[in-house]
């Protein structure tokens, strides 16, 4: 799916007018005849070409005119002074009209060059553009320049590169010459159409920019028949009128002040201000729209497929995951969003022609396969950015950006992505993104559905790092190392992802990369390894090395000082402070590591063991001891443990880290501090020279860079 904002340049965009799609555009499917020789003749599209409707004409019966503010005096660092944002739109069954008005004046040069050109994104498959009129007041005359606009139009599809093609087209108007102290005063329409049966409009204004403007106004006209609104994050209260057969929303003229966010606000918790409206009257008018698109399809080709899946595996639950896997592995993403293709999936026989699809072409696809196989199952929307906020959200589609699988297996639901890298998991250990809401498109489906978090059994990384040291002499630093790596659900889906890109053994080069790059000396023996199997043992990287282990004791210490440190599992977890925060804190979730470190001394060195607490409690001389302290905390939000190990000369040490949901809610601000600080920021075990022991910073940050952090790790500081 895709969000489109319509605007000109940085001005219009702050109208904030939204439409939110489900991704590509099919091209008409060709007859048996076709696939020869004379297919060949000519080069196939990949959308038919729609030239964009651009036209001079009357504004809407619907406008009302409102007057623009009177100018301030521009302060130095302003360039373009921005006076009038007028928002209105009207929407009728099948169409909605959406009218903008803009009212600027340039400060200085620099300001009317800005100004002389206007960018607007249009889909010319859904909308039209009309340009009623621009109007420049100069000394107090008002002059009628529209006549002097100028416009063309550009396919330069920025997102081809990313496997997506919009098919849309870049309106260029160019304004003529103004001077400093000029307004300007530019409006048009844009004719929103819906070629995809069932479509009713709706409406999302992203107001988070239009406080730039002295002043805005909106106004939107709606059927009453199955009319809904809301007004989300800091939106302003829209007076409401209805009449017999309308309902008018309006607001203003009057300045909006958009509040500052707070960084890392989660989106669900709608931190920028935004309206949204629909006719859809319930969730099951939508879901009855939806399930139209996506029934599955019978094929020989499908059938075919199912037949072989059927044949390779005898459960039902193997069978759905042959089938996910077979979608995710054999059918690329390419994404093609434009007019009804931003709604419509293509058919299964041109998804596996071309062997590509988007979101909804591989969902159509896997339910015709899981149909062909007598599976039952359903597509189901979901938004990837904002999902778990969807409770406040009225019935329209615009609230999702993504379609997905899901269907019962027993008395479990299981919510299936074919989009995602193939995994390779029993269908038992599936683990989901956390959508939070999704709305199930079946005739019986009223209302949205809670997806429930799954939380794996076991981590999603697990490292286990065994080092031998090699003799107690006291300038032979040398050690083997072997390293084990285990990477579970989405974390062995990344590196499959790494492999099919950068190449087989990419992940290998990358994690004995940080091995080579930690140690003042690391030599790789054999050939390290990598094992991918199937279910919750995931991939398995292996490796060992000859290392030099870095000397934290002074000089003239009697024993060396090693400090081997759980760089996997990360404590830094907030990505800013929550002191005098209101807002909820957006966490990195699923997040869950752990690393096990095993270190086996060389004989003789029986006291180079730093104490346990436990043996620091049992000990009656506690004189010069740092005991490794065992330490856990839990809370709703994250779990963090760290336990120190040790049996004659071979120590442990296990740390790991969970973070155990997406956000940390205000109440639990102080809770999280407060367990944070049980902790340093890195999980230490030390062993050797206690009294004469120094920790070099830079050697600190060394040995830890770059896996200390999920995410937030500040790179101006080692440890």
């Amino acid at each position: 799916m895709r969000l489109i904002q319509i605007g000109a340049a940085a001005i219009i965009a702050a109208a904030g007018i939204a439409f939110m799609i489900l991704s590509d555009e099919p091209s008409p499917a060709p007859s048996p005849t076709e696939v020869g020789a004379e297919a060949t003749a000519q080069p196939q599209r990949l959308v038919q070409r729609v030239e964009p409707e651009i036209e001079f004409g009357e504004r809407p019966d619907f406008v009302i005119r409102v007057a623009a503010p009177e100018p301030a005096p521009a302060t130095p660092d302003q360039a373009v002074l921005f006076l009038l944002n007028d928002v209105q739109s009207r929407a009728y069954s099948d169409r909605i009209e959406h009218y903008q008005r803009l009212v600027f004046q340039p400060a200085n040069r620099a300001g009317a060059d800005v100004m002389r050109q206007f960018s607007l994104p249009l889909d010319p498959a859904l909308g039209a553009l009309r340009i009623h009129g621009l109007t420049r007041i100069r000394d107090g005359e008002s002059v009628d320049l529209t006549s002097e606009i100028r416009h063309d139009s550009v396919r330069a599809d920025t997102n081809a590169s990313t496997t997506r093609l919009t098919g849309a087209v870049m309106v260029l108007l160019r304004l003529p010459q103004s001077e400093p102290g000029d307004i300007l005063d530019l409006d048009f329409t844009i004719d929103e159409r819906f070629p995809v049966p069932g479509w009713r409009p709706s409406l999302r204004l992203d107001l988070a920019n239009m406080s730039q403007f002295d002043q805005i106004h909106i106004r939107s006209t709606w059927p009453n028949a199955g009319f809904h609104h809301v007004e989300l994050g800091a939106a302003p209260a829209l007076e409401e009128v209805s009449g017999r057969e309308n309902t008018v929303l309006s607001f203003g003229p009057a300045h909006f002040e958009a509040p500052e966010v707070e960084p890392f606000t989660p989106a669900w918790r709608r931190p920028q201000p935004q309206v949204v409206a629909t006719s859809f009257p319930d969730w099951h008018a939508v879901s009855i729209w939806g399930h139209s698109l996506f029934q599955p399809i019978t094929d020989p080709q499908v059938e075919q497929i199912a037949a072989e899946i059927r044949n390779s595996n005898s459960t039902t639950d193997e069978q759905v995951m042959a089938t996910l896997n077979y979608v995710q592995r054999e059918i690329d993403y390419f994404a093609i969003s434009l007019g009804g293709g931003g709604y419509q999936p293509l058919l299964p026989a041109e998804t596996l022609r071309y062997a590509e699809g988007d979101c909804k072409a591989k969902t159509l696809l896997m339910l015709s396969i899981l149909q062909a196989l007598g599976i039952d199952a359903e597509a189901a929307l979901v938004n990837s950015i904002d999902g778990r906020g969807l409770d406040d959200m009225p019935p329209t589609p615009q609230a999702f950006d993504h379609v997905i699988v899901t269907l019962m297996v027993g008395n479990r639901r299981y919510w299936l992505d074919p989009t995602r890298p193939e995994q390779r998991n029993t269908l038992w250990d599936m683990q989901h993104e956390p959508w939070g809401f999704a709305l199930i498109l079946d005739p019986d489906s009223y209302l949205l559905t809670t997806i429930e978090p799954v939380r794996a059994r076991l981590p999603l990384v697990d490292v286990e790092e065994r080092f031998s040291v090699r003799s107690a002499s006291r300038n032979d630093h040398q050690a083997l190392l072997h390293i084990e790596w285990r990477f579970r659900g989405g974390a062995a889906d990344g590196l499959r992802v790494t492999e099919a890109y950068q190449g087989e053994g990419a992940s290998v080069r990358s994690i004995t990369s940080l091995y080579e790059t930690r140690f003042l000396d690391a030599e790789i023996i054999g050939e390290p390894t990598m094992e991918d199997v199937a279910g919750e043992e995931g991939i398995l990287i292996t490796a060992d090395l000859r290392i030099r282990l870095d000397d934290f004791a002074t000089e003239n210490a009697p024993m060396p000082s090693y400090v081997f440190i759980a760089h996997a599992a990360a404590r830094n977890i907030l990505p800013v402070g929550v002191e005098g925060r209101i807002a909820p804190l957006f966490l990195p979730y699923p997040y869950d590591v752990r690393h096990h470190i095993i270190v086996n001394l060389p004989a003789g060195t029986e006291d180079w063991v730093w104490p346990t607490e436990e043996d620091w409690n049992a000990a009656e001389d506690r004189n010069n001891f740092w005991p490794l302290t065992n330490a856990t905390v839990e809370n709703d939000a994250f779990a963090i443990s760290e336990t120190y190990r040790t049996d004659g000369l071979t120590l442990s040490l296990t740390a790991r880290t969970r973070i155990l949901m997406p956000e940390l809610s205000p109440e639990l601000f102080a809770r999280a501090r407060n367990d944070l600080d049980v902790f340093e920021r890195l999980a230490l075990m030390p062993t050797g020279e206690r009294e004469r022991l120094q920790l070099d910073r830079a050697a600190i940050g060394r040995l830890t860079a770059p896996t200390t952090g999920p995410a937030y790790r500040d790179p101006s500081t080692p440890y």
